[in-house]
């Protein structure tokens, strides 16, 4: 667990990392203690394209939320997102 509202799951063979946010994190989500591969794409589960994110070093990993997603009735969930990247 990284704060109150964001959490992390590993798939079972490894190959998957899950970020879940309990609170909406608005146009970026930044996550520190988790990395995922340099050619991987980062997917909120429930929206169909691939989301833009940018390695910032020491300093973690940025998503970047596209801007349709920032209207309610556009997620694809209300109580909690999750984002899938490759380990």
């Amino acid at each position: 667990r990284e704060t109150e509202s964001l959490y992390y799951l590993t798939s079972k063979d490894k190959k998957y990392m899950y970020a879940v946010s309990t609170k909406w994190p608005g146009s970026t989500l930044n996550i520190k203690y988790v990395q995922p591969n340099t050619d991987s794409e980062v997917y909120l589960l429930g929206y169909d394209f691939p989301l833009e994110w940018t390695d910032m070093g020491d300093d973690g990993t940025m998503i970047q939320i596209p801007d349709e997603l920032q209207n309610e009735e556009n997620r694809p969930c209300q109580f909690a997102w999750v984002f899938k990247m490759r380990s």
